[in-house]
C-alpha cells in the first residue's frame, strides 16, 4: 500500500486572497492550466529579454455557449441576474464584452459564427433548462 506523504508547511502552497491581484503571487500555480500559464508567461519575457521583442498575450477573462462552465463570467452574470443576486465584479478595468469581440475578430480576420446578442439569448436558455442542476453550485465569487 503505498505510503501517504505528509505536507510541511513549506510545501503547501501560497494562497492568495480572493479577489486576485494583479501583483498576487504566482509562482506555486495549483492546476495544470495554471501552470501553463505562468510557463507562458516565462517564455514571453525571456522572448522580451533576450531578444528586445514586445509581446502581448490577449488572456479572454471567459468563455461562453455549449461547453461553457458555470464558473465563468457570463453564466454567472445570468445566474445572478435570473436569481435577483448582486453581481460581483472583480477589477477597477471594466471591458466590453462586445468590444473585446471585435477587437480580436479584426486582429485575427475572424468572424464569429453566432452573433453576440444570440449567443446570449442561447445561454440565458441553458440557464433555464438547467437551473435545477446548476443553481446548487459554488461560484467562489464572494
Amino acid at each position: 500500500m503505498p505510503r501517504k506523504r505528509r505536507r510541511r508547511p513549506a510545501d503547501r502552497p501560497n494562497r492568495n486572497p480572493v479577489p486576485y491581484r494583479e501583483d498576487a503571487d504566482t509562482n506555486r500555480p495549483l492546476s495544470p492550466y495554471a501552470a501553463s500559464k505562468k510557463a507562458a508567461e516565462a517564455v514571453a519575457y525571456t522572448y522580451h529579454y533576450l531578444h528586445g521583442i514586445d509581446i502581448s498575450v490577449p488572456r479572454y477573462f471567459t468563455v461562453y455557449g455549449p461547453a461553457g462552465r458555470p464558473d465563468m463570467s457570463v453564466f454567472r452574470f445570468v445566474r445572478r441576474i435570473a436569481e435577483g443576486e448582486p453581481i460581483v465584479v472583480f477589477g477597477d478595468r471594466p471591458v466590453r464584452l462586445s468590444d473585446l469581440i471585435e477587437r480580436i475578430a479584426e486582429l485575427l480576420d475572424w468572424t464569429p459564427q453566432v452573433p453576440l446578442e444570440e449567443g446570449l439569448r442561447r445561454t440565458v436558455e441553458r440557464y433555464r433548462q438547467n437551473r435545477e442542476m446548476v443553481l446548487p453550485l459554488e461560484l467562489g465569487d464572494r
